[in-house]
C-alpha cells in the first residue's frame, strides 16, 4: 500500500502563478524592444555577430528551435523526475535550473506559452538555453498543462518524483503514486529531502546517482 503524498515546502520562496506572470509581463515588454523581427536562425547569428560563424550560427538555429517543446502527446506518461517552472520567474534561477536538470538529464516543464506566443516563448528559452563560447547549448523546456494539472502545482519551482509508470489517466494524480518538494532550491536540495523523507525515496536516490 502506498503511503501518502509527501509535500515540503522549504523556506524560501517559491513564485504563484500570479507572481511569475506579472514578472513575464515585464520581461516580455523589455523583450519586444529587444529582438528584431527577424527569423530565429539569423537572431541567432547577429547574437555570434561574425561571419566566419554562420555556419555554426544555423546549426545553433535548429538546435535552439528545438529546445522549447510543445508536448505531442500531452496525455502521455511523465516521467518519474521533473521540474515545474516558469519563464516567469528570475532568470537567474531558471538558469541554475537548466544547468542543474541538463547534468541529471531532467526534464524542464512550463505549463503553457508566453502572452506574446509560441514565438516569444521561443526567443525567451532561446536566451537561456544558447551556449556562451564553446559550450553546448543547455537542454530544453517542455510545454505540457496537463502535467501542472496531474499533479495539482500551483506554485514554481517544484521538484516532483513519482512512481514509475502512474498518473497516465486523467487528472489529478493519486497523491499517494508521487511526492513534491515546493521553493527556490537547487535540484540536489530537492531530490536530497525526498531521498531522505519521501514516500518515493528509492527512485530520488537514483536521481542522484
Amino acid at each position: 500500500m502506498l503511503a501518502a503524498l509527501f509535500s515540503l515546502t522549504l523556506p524560501v520562496h517559491a513564485w504563484t502563478e500570479q507572481e511569475a506572470k506579472a514578472t513575464q509581463q515585464q520581461k516580455e515588454a523589455q523583450a519586444a524592444s529587444f529582438f528584431m523581427p527577424e527569423t530565429q536562425q539569423s537572431a541567432i547569428q547577429a547574437h555570434l555577430k561574425a561571419k566566419q560563424y554562420q555556419s555554426m550560427a544555423t546549426s545553433l538555429g535548429q538546435t535552439a528551435n528545438q529546445k522549447v517543446i510543445p508536448s505531442q502527446n500531452p496525455n502521455a506518461a511523465p516521467p518519474s523526475v521533473m521540474i515545474f517552472a516558469s519563464l516567469g520567474m528570475p532568470k537567474t534561477s531558471l538558469k541554475q535550473l537548466l544547468h542543474q536538470a541538463n547534468n541529471k538529464h531532467i526534464p524542464i516543464v512550463i505549463r503553457g506559452v508566453t502572452v506574446g506566443g509560441f514565438t516569444q516563448t521561443a526567443q525567451l528559452v532561446k536566451a537561456l538555453v544558447l551556449p556562451k563560447d564553446n559550450q553546448k547549448p543547455l537542454g530544453g523546456i517542455s510545454i505540457n498543462p496537463i502535467w501542472f494539472k496531474q499533479f495539482g502545482i500551483n506554485r514554481v519551482p517544484a521538484f516532483v518524483v513519482m512512481k514509475p509508470g502512474a498518473c497516465q489517466g486523467k487528472p489529478p494524480c493519486d497523491p499517494k503514486n508521487f511526492d513534491v518538494v515546493y521553493g527556490n532550491v537547487s535540484l540536489f536540495d530537492a531530490l536530497n529531502t525526498i531521498a531522505t523523507h519521501g514516500d518515493h525515496a528509492h527512485i530520488a536516490r537514483k536521481a542522484l546517482q
